[in-house]
């Protein structure tokens, strides 16, 4: 083992033992060990020093072993040592001489760098110099030409400011302070940018109320060349906000409002006292709100005049920094403000006008319940106030604003107002309800009509035009104040549709009309009186946001007074029917036949027997329920429809009227004849003619009459048997055969009436093919028969049916 390893390898062995690990261990404290051997209650001194001692001599004899076993080692490493010191001693001296050799060095050098550093300083004192006797020369050069261009007059003002400014830049560049040049100008120079400044205000002011964009493009390039004119503009927007606050501050004062309010009572008020108005929400008398209101709206108006004058300059002086452009750095005099600002010039202005508007609206109506409702109550007037501001802003900043397209800087100001909007639509609301609800008696006593009359009619107009004409500015209010509308007209509809009678009375045709019948009538005269009004007060706001809820209303009134008809009619209808049906019970086959009623208006014409029944109810019809209605157009739409139904079931009838002969036939035309004078009277009544009012009808009706007394062989050519209906036609065909082509009637086991209510609800396609099974049924009792011909009647028939299914079946 090497003598290194040995010396590691005996700490290693004395480590090992348990008695020397504390003292071997890192942050040995001898006092605190010392401490811990005797702190116990049974301790020996005695022993732990003889313990102690034990381990120092363990330790001494350990080391003197070590010395012995490793003495040629250690010796060498001791005359290493002397070696070592000697070289070190050496060194030393070198490096003492080196110190002296720097210190003389630096000495040396330090007096150098001072004589430098003297001369430096001297010379920046002479550059400082040279530039402040520079600056100083500037400044009385540029002193002296401000002079001349003042001299010049205010034309020179713009180059003047550019000297200005730059005197500005030097004095605040350059401390030229205590220079008694520079000190004697100043004065001059304050009181020279003082005036440039005063005629730049001038003439801006000027500029702006006048219009006029030199004036105004000048005193900005005055300004500018100042160096100001951002903090300029940002001023005079400042100014225009301040004074609209105090504006409107002015406009919803209430101390101020009920103030002017006295001062014109006193003004009108004739003789006695005058009432004293301290708060008017409950102190003013009801006839003085309507005075107090039109104080409030004039201050509005005040104030939107303000807000637009204003406006009007803010947009001519964006239009000036627009074309403006500094000429070094060529950026518009309006980006400059925008970066000071921080946004664009006017959408600061009317956020700014907007923001304060809600404060203080929001801060006078928290103070007085009776300005708010007032603002409620006059919300359209309020609205429209500044509707008309904007519509004359838009023509200064080319914006569109008009009742359906918004521009954009009146979207935030009018958005603040519609606060009050929900108010007003629902007393709007309530008062069109209360309008209508007035109309119709809650329990209407013993005589009083149940219905409302043409006034209460009159003044549920006269409110609906009202709203329409407060709202008709804003196609929003519009929008709302029409379906409000929409609400009300609607009630009025359901009230008349619960009035509307359903009894049997109200569908018979009588000796005179029934209450029923009466109470029908004025409903449907009111209704239509009522759409008639509205109809014309849609007139002025077609194409607009109240057009779609009114017509949907007037849709609802038509369809009511259709529910009210139609039943009535149809009623009628069935009346006339069985009417029509008692001309299968007379005889129009023999001679002896002709005993006929006559015309109750003396002609000789014949007539059949029961034309006499058809002819009064008509003229009851007519006067009874058409002559008491006053629904104009649609009145003589009904008299139409009635007249053309009524015609329909007679020659319905007729078609199927077997057997006729030649005088049956002329009685069956004088018939139709007849009902075409009646049918003439009727509809005369309303200015209106068979033959050219009802065109197709009289078509059909002399077609018919044609029919009647053509050859059976030229039925397929005649050309005017295409106004009638083929089944119309085929029933005539088969009425010539009789009796041995059957009708409908003999194959089916129906009544006249229940063929003619079969028609009604079926289609005429179906009604052929009911047709052709009677000629089936006729083919197959020939057969059955044994017969090899057919009838004369049967091949046209036949011919035609099936012409008239393949027209039908392509349809």
């Amino acid at each position: 083992m090497s003598p290194v390893a040995d010396d590691a390898a005996a700490p290693a062995d004395l480590l090992d033992q348990q008695d020397f690990r504390d003292y071997s261990a890192a942050g040995f404290e001898p006092a605190a060990h010392a401490t811990r051997l005797v702190s116990g209650d049974e301790v020996d001194i005695s022993e732990v020093l003889g313990r102690l001692s034990y381990s120092i001599d363990f330790l001494n004899k350990r080391i003197n072993e070590q010395v012995v076993r490793h003495y040629g080692s250690l010796l060498n490493q001791v005359n290493e040592l002397n070696s070592t010191e000697a070289a070190m001693a050496v060194i030393r001296q070198r490096h003492q001489a080196l110190q002296q050799s720097f210190g003389r060095i630096k000495s040396r050098l330090t007096g150098q760098y001072t004589q430098i550093q003297q001369c430096h300083q001297q010379i920046v004192r002479a550059q400082a110099l040279n530039e402040t006797l520079r600056q100083v020369d500037r400044f009385l050069r540029l002193v002296a030409r401000l002079d001349v261009d003042m001299a010049a007059g205010s034309s020179e003002y713009a180059k003047t400011a550019l000297h200005v400014f730059e005197l500005e830049s030097i004095l605040a560049e350059t401390d030229l302070s205590g220079i008694v040049a520079v000190d004697r100008e100043r004065p001059l120079v304050a009181a020279h940018k003082d005036a440039i400044e005063t005629h730049a205000r001038k003439t801006l002011g000027e500029g702006l109320v006048e219009q006029g964009q030199a004036k105004v493009a000048e005193a900005l390039q005055i300004y500018s060349n100042l160096g100001v004119m951002p903090a300029r503009v940002k001023a005079l927007l400042d100014g225009f906000v301040a004074g609209i606050v105090k504006e409107m501050h002015r406009a919803l004062d209430m101390i101020s409002l009920n103030a002017e309010m006295k001062e014109t009572q006193q003004r009108t008020t004739s003789g006695g006292g005058v009432r004293r108005v301290n708060e008017p929400a409950s102190a003013v008398a009801t006839s003085n709100v309507a005075v107090w209101a039109n104080i409030l709206w004039t201050r509005t108006e005040r104030l939107t005049d303000a807000i637009y004058a204003d406006a009007v300059k803010l947009y001519l002086l964006g239009k000036v920094l627009a074309r403006k452009r500094d000429p070094i750095t060529h950026i518009s005099f309006l980006d400059q403000v925008v970066e000071l600002l921080g946004g664009d010039l006017t959408t600061l202005f009317w956020q700014a006008v907007s923001q304060n508007l809600d404060k203080e609206l929001r801060l006078a109506t928290k103070a007085s319940q009776f300005l708010l409702q007032v603002l409620q109550a006059g919300y359209p007037r309020f609205m429209r106030i500044f509707h008309d501001l904007f519509t004359r802003v838009s023509l200064v900043s080319g914006s569109v604003f008009n009742e359906s397209e918004k521009s954009s800087e009146s979207q935030m100001p009018l958005k603040i107002l519609s606060s009050f909007e929900s108010a007003y639509v629902s007393r709007s609301l309530t008062r069109l309800l209360d309008t209508v609800n007035a109309a119709f008696p809650e329990k209407p006593t013993p005589g009083q009509r149940m219905t409302v009359s043409r006034d209460d009619v009159d003044k549920i107009v006269r409110t609906v035009s009202s709203e329409l004409d407060v709202a008709k500015f804003d196609g929003h209010l519009l929008r709302l104040a029409a379906k409000n509308i929409h609400k009300a007209l609607n009630m009025y509809t359901v009230k008349c549709e619960h009035l509307t009678p359903t009894d049997a009375s109200a569908y018979q045709i009588g000796v005179s009309i029934t209450g029923s019948q009466q109470l029908s009538i004025d409903i449907l005269n009111c209704v239509a009186h009522l759409e008639a009004s509205v109809w014309r007060l849609l007139e002025d706001f077609e194409g607009t946001a109240a057009d779609a809820p009114l017509t949907e209303s007037l849709n609802n009134m038509a369809k009511l007074m259709q529910n009210v008809v139609e039943p009535l009619f149809q009623s009628f209808a069935v009346e006339f029917e069985a009417v029509a049906s008692k001309m299968h019970r007379e005889d129009y086959a023999s001679r002896a036949s002709s005993q006929a009623a006559r015309v109750p208006t003396g002609r000789s014409t014949e007539t059949s027997v029961y034309f006499a029944e058809l002819s009064a109810k008509l003229k009851w019809v007519a006067r009874e329920i058409l002559g008491r209605l006053q629904c104009d157009d649609d009145t003589r739409e009904w008299a139409m429809s009635f007249s053309a139904r009524v015609l329909e079931i007679v020659m319905r009838h007729a078609s199927m009227t077997r057997p006729v002969n030649e005088q049956g036939k002329l009685r069956i035309a004088a018939d139709m004849t007849q009902l075409e004078y009646l049918l003439n009277q009727i509809i005369g009544a309303y200015d209106l003619k068979l033959d050219a009012d009802m065109v197709e009808a009289h078509r059909t009706l002399r077609a018919f009459r044609h029919l009647l007394f053509i050859d059976l062989a030229h039925i397929p050519n005649t050309p005017q048997l295409a106004h009638l209906s083929p089944v119309l036609v085929i029933h005539q065909i088969l009425v010539r055969a009789h009796p041995v082509i059957p009708l409908p009637t003999q194959v089916f086991g129906w009544s006249e009436t229940e063929y003619s209510v079969w028609l009604d609800s079926h289609t005429t396609a179906q009604a052929l093919d009911a047709l052709d099974k009677c000629l089936g049924f006729y083919v197959q009792d020939v057969t059955r028969r044994g017969e090899t011909q057919y009838c004369i009647e049967y091949p046209v028939a036949r011919s035609l049916l099936t012409l008239y299914l393949k027209q039908y079946a392509d349809a």
